[in-house]
């Protein structure tokens, strides 16, 4: 055998422990939010259903962190398996919470977090519009709104940068 062969076939089958005992890094090539898995692709090859969840169920509580398109992770093997899950994450695109009828998203366009239909922006956008249009009964008649309505505009306003609707 060659020595170029030889060399070649050793490589090889280093690749092939380090991929089948160890952490790699990869590149996420896309990602299934339904399933909680990903695709990845690296020196070891491309990989499909890449757990980013104990389990592939939507369904499940707890949180589920979903890597950016195109962005580096370490995928390891769950013990000597062909199962893969994603260990870490260079950048995360969204961030899903549940627990009970309480959850939370974080992505690029802001957070929410609900509970049982109802949202807190929602709640938040309310309690300013009452603020806003409190009037107090005086001996006089009632009083007119409040004198710092700006301020309570802004706020309203204020809430669009980082909380969004469910």
């Amino acid at each position: 055998m060659s020595s170029d062969i030889e060399k070649a076939r050793r490589a090889l089958d280093r690749r092939l422990k380090e991929a089948s005992s160890g952490v790699f890094y990869s590149t996420v090539v896309s990602v299934d939010e339904k399933t909680r898995t990903c695709c990845v692709s690296g020196d070891y090859g491309l990989f499909e259903g890449v757990s980013l969840y104990a389990v592939e169920d939507k369904g499940k509580k707890g949180w589920c962190l979903f890597p950016k398109v195109n962005s580096t992770v370490l995928v390891g093997r769950i013990g000597g398996t062909n199962d893969l899950f994603v260990a870490m994450f260079s950048e995360v695109d969204r961030v899903v919470f549940s627990c009970g009828a309480t959850s939370a998203v974080i992505d690029g366009s802001g957070f929410s977090f609900n509970r049982d239909g109802g949202g807190l922006r929602d709640t938040l956008v309310r309690l300013c519009d009452a603020i806003m249009a409190l009037t107090v009964p005086t001996s006089v008649g009632p009083s007119g709104t409040p004198i710092n309505m700006d301020t309570f505009m802004q706020i309203k306003t204020d809430l669009d940068k980082y909380l969004k609707n469910a």
